[in-house]
């Protein structure tokens, strides 16, 4: 479940400019990008030149500098343990640099079941996404829903919104 809202820009020309508001489920075009002041990142190995910190489900590698998930028999999760703070706001940003199916999510979990939704992608580009966590969460989770699964991460950053 999500709560609160986001803004999603995708490049590689799919969205681009002032991207979109996402709030209670109503999307609204933005003239400006919105600019917020942001705490230190928050995870190791973002760029996936190694795999220290992220424990990778099923189906799910780290070469080359990406994170690749190809056709999981099941839900699959990419995640890093990271300190949460409940009520607060964070900003994910993540490039998808191949997409072949299956869908992806980007939540906030605690022991793997989901609290927060931040994001989702279907196609190649880069993201940005604001939530509000809404309740105890001890990782960020990339989620492959099912064996059509297939895509490539790279680049990922979470931070803080003070």
């Amino acid at each position: 479940m999500s709560c609160g809202w986001r803004e999603r820009d995708r490049h590689h020309g799919h969205e681009s400019g002032g991207g979109v508001l996402m709030a209670l489920g109503l999307a609204l075009p933005m003239a400006k990008p919105i600019q917020y002041a942001l705490g230190s990142e928050l995870l190791t190995n973002g760029d996936f030149g190694v795999a220290t910190n992220w424990v990778l489900g099923a189906s799910w590698a780290v070469a080359s500098g990406v994170a690749t998930v190809t056709n999981p028999a099941a839900t699959s999760l990419l995640s890093q343990a990271i300190g949460l703070t409940v009520g607060a706001l964070y900003r994910v940003q993540y490039t998808v640099t191949s997409y072949t199916g299956g869908g992806l999510f980007v939540r906030f979990t605690n022991a793997g079941a989901s609290v927060t939704t931040l994001s989702s992608a279907s196609a190649t580009g880069t993201y940005t996404a604001y939530a509000v966590l809404i309740g105890t969460a001890d990782s960020l989770s990339f989620v492959a829903p099912n064996s059509l699964a297939s895509y490539s991460i790279d680049n990922v950053s979470l931070k803080k919104v003070l």
